[in-house]
């Protein structure tokens, strides 16, 4: 079923600015704000193929163009370094204690098997696809956390290029781990004019 994944297509993925990344939202696969649809008329074990090709040629694609930009990806031991653990303590470093980022806050990204993993953003070293080893994510973006209460918390990543879904995606996912995020400021970054902030009741 490989040929449902075309040489016209991987052309045209090709042609996408070396800048945009991907994440994966739901049955689509997300690069640069085009959607490629797998079609409910395939039946699921096509969708499956079709769905693994996509992803690998997309991946190959971030891994050049990050190799290009001289961002590095991190190794599963430096990856398991940087997990947050996620309880309705709150946000916790693999020691139990209460994670406090300070202002200058954290990037993260929340892998495909629901892992936390953040650190400090360091321009053209350590970015989201950093982070994620460069592969798809469920979210992506930015947080500041004070005694393990996220004060602030956003989609903001210039790789991933995260959508309204996928940060309601980590709202979703912190909540439904006990984390509370009463009076947390919400920042949505996936439009072009730049971010909008709303207070979480």
């Amino acid at each position: 079923m490989r040929h449902l994944f075309t040489q016209k297509t991987r052309t045209k993925f090709s042609q996408q600015s070396r800048k945009c990344k991907y994440g994966v939202d739901n049955t689509f696969l997300y690069y640069n704000c085009v959607y490629f649809s797998c079609f409910a008329a395939l039946v699921l074990f096509s969708f499956q193929i079709f769905a693994l090709d996509c992803t690998q040629a997309l991946t190959n694609l971030m891994s050049a163009s990050d190799q290009k930009l001289n961002v590095r990806y991190y190794t599963r031991t430096e990856q398991l370094a940087h997990l947050i653990l996620v309880s309705d303590e709150g946000l916790l470093l693999s020691n139990g204690e209460k994670l406090s980022t300070g202002a200058r806050g954290l990037i993260y990204v929340v892998t495909l098997e629901g892992e936390l993993i953040a650190s400090v953003n360091l321009t053209k070293i350590i970015h989201h696809t950093t982070l994620a080893m460069g592969q798809p994510i469920l979210a992506a973006g930015w947080f500041a956390v004070q005694h393990g209460r996220i004060q602030t918390l956003s989609n903001e990543s210039g790789h991933y290029k995260p959508t309204k879904n996928h940060l309601q995606f980590m709202i979703n996912y912190l909540v439904s781990k006990g984390v509370s995020l009463r009076g947390a400021f919400i920042g949505d970054f996936s439009s072009a004019s730049g971010g909008t902030f709303f207070t979480f009741h």
